[in-house]
């Protein structure tokens, strides 16, 4: 495409991106907070299973084994609420036009004919 694409600074009016900041990019960090929860939780499972079949007796592996698994089951569910909310978010912020004929013209001068 000729017009404002052959400059080095200029992005695409295809594109639609809006320069600045993100409103909806601080869920990355609580997203990989609850990543950490539940990879702590599946630890503390493996720990129990290990310490089960080392030989530990039955009722000190319990307790660490059953914390693993509801922190582990906890932390998924509330990661995929976080990654749906920002999904839902992105998705209404965003507006696709259908036809980029207008912009086409707007960059280029040339009218397409079909």
């Amino acid at each position: 495409m000729n017009g404002e694409n052959n400059h080095v600074f200029h992005t695409s009016a295809l594109d639609g991106v809006a320069p600045g900041r993100d409103p909806g990019a601080g869920w990355i960090a609580i997203a990989q907070l609850w990543m950490l929860a539940a990879f702590i939780g599946m630890s503390l499972v493996a720990i129990a299973a290990v310490s089960l079949f080392g030989g530990a007796d039955a009722a000190s592996v319990v307790t660490p084994g059953m914390a693993g698994a509801l922190l582990a089951a906890f932390s998924w569910r509330s990661l995929m609420r976080v990654v749906d909310r920002a999904e839902r978010g992105a998705r209404q912020r965003t507006s696709v036009r259908a036809n980029p004929a207008a912009a086409h013209v707007r960059m280029t001068g040339i009218t397409p004919i079909l």
